[in-house]
Order: C-alpha cells, then sequence, then structure tokens
C-alpha cells in the first residue's frame, strides 16, 4: 500500500510532463483574395521599379546623366520602396499564397535577404550599393519568376 501512495505522485508528474504541446494557436484571417498576379502588377512592379530607377547612369545625345537621391526625402522614399517590396516577400509566404511549397517559400526568403541589403544601402545614402544590391533584388525577382512563372518559364 505504502508503494502505491508513493508512485502515485510519480506517475502524476511523469504523465503530465509527456504530455503534448497545446495546439498553435489558428492563423489570423489574412485576405489573400488579391490574386499573386495583381499582387505584382500593382504592388511590386511600380515599387521596384521606384528602387531599380533612383540609381544609375543614362547616356544621351546631349551628354551622360548620373541618377541617385539628392535629399534625405528621397533617401527615405528609396528606402520606404525597398521595406514594400521586403513585406510583399511576407506576403509571398502566406499559406494561402504559397500552398506550402518550400521552394516558393525559399524564393521568397532570397527576396527579403535581398532588399534587406537594399534598404541598409539606402541607410548608408550609398548609391553604388543600392545599385548592386538593386540588382541581387532583381536577380531574386527574375529566379523565382523563372521557376514560378508559366510565360516567363516557357519563353524561348
Amino acid at each position: 500500500m505504502r508503494i502505491r501512495l508513493w508512485l502515485a505522485p510519480l506517475i502524476l508528474i511523469i504523465t503530465t510532463s509527456c504530455s503534448s504541446q497545446p495546439p498553435a494557436p489558428a492563423m489570423p484571417p489574412f485576405d489573400t483574395s488579391i490574386s499573386v498576379k495583381d499582387l505584382m502588377a500593382n504592388v511590386v512592379d511600380p515599387t521596384a521599379d521606384e528602387v531599380w530607377g533612383s540609381v544609375g547612369t543614362i547616356y544621351t545625345k546631349e551628354g551622360v546623366f548620373e541618377l541617385e537621391p539628392k535629399t534625405d526625402e528621397e533617401w527615405n522614399h528609396v528606402k520606404a520602396s525597398a521595406i514594400t517590396i521586403l513585406e510583399v516577400g511576407n506576403l509571398l509566404m502566406l499559406p494561402a499564397r504559397s500552398g506550402g511549397n518550400d521552394e516558393w517559400n525559399q524564393r521568397a526568403l532570397d527576396l527579403i535577404t535581398q532588399t534587406k541589403r537594399v534598404i541598409q544601402a539606402a541607410e548608408k545614402r550609398d548609391k553604388e550599393a543600392v545599385f548592386n544590391t538593386g540588382a541581387d533584388m532583381y536577380d531574386a525577382c527574375v529566379n523565382c519568376h523563372k521557376r514560378f512563372d508559366p510565360a516567363i518559364r516557357d519563353a524561348k
């Protein structure tokens, strides 16, 4: 009898410590009614163009013109545009858009990684770094499109 009384608390401790974790909280009800195509056409394309068009060199008959933000406001606009693109990477990983596809999510994470570098370059007001990291952001986009956009993937 004494042994049974002593085992009861031990069994209770073992049983409760081995119990499974509570289920993860449910995802909030994200509205993903905007298609990836519309997200790209209406958010990504114009916003990425703001980053890519912010720095560079233009050659014309009249001469060579250097593009770069000149004021804090212009640099902050480049940074804000990059932040928007970074957040689109998060939107692309929502389960309703990604379908849980690991490669899709890795491509979105690559976009986020490259865009963080653009943000850092804009914060430093570094024209050359914005140009180079913007090119890396572009490559992240192209690599995803080559894999997942049939029109691009199937182009001859």
